[in-house]
């Protein structure tokens, strides 16, 4: 299984409805969630974050950090 997670989530997260993890059979489904979450949020969130994406092992990380 390949996993794809966010950590330390910001209130836009939260208030977004999405999950903050998800499992996925392959991990080029995963890649691809992984990186559509990523422009999603980076386009449709209030600006206050930068997020980036870490590829570790068979898992995706999308991390929150301050801009």
């Amino acid at each position: 299984m390949h996993l794809v997670t966010v950590k330390d989530a910001c209130s836009c997260f939260l208030r977004s409805a999405l999950p903050e993890s998800q499992q996925f059979a392959d991990k080029a489904t995963a890649k691809g969630k992984a990186q559509w979450l990523l422009v999603r949020m980076n386009r449709e969130f209030c600006k206050k974050h930068t997020f980036s994406l870490v590829e570790s092992f068979d898992d995706f990380t999308i991390y929150v950090r301050p801009r």
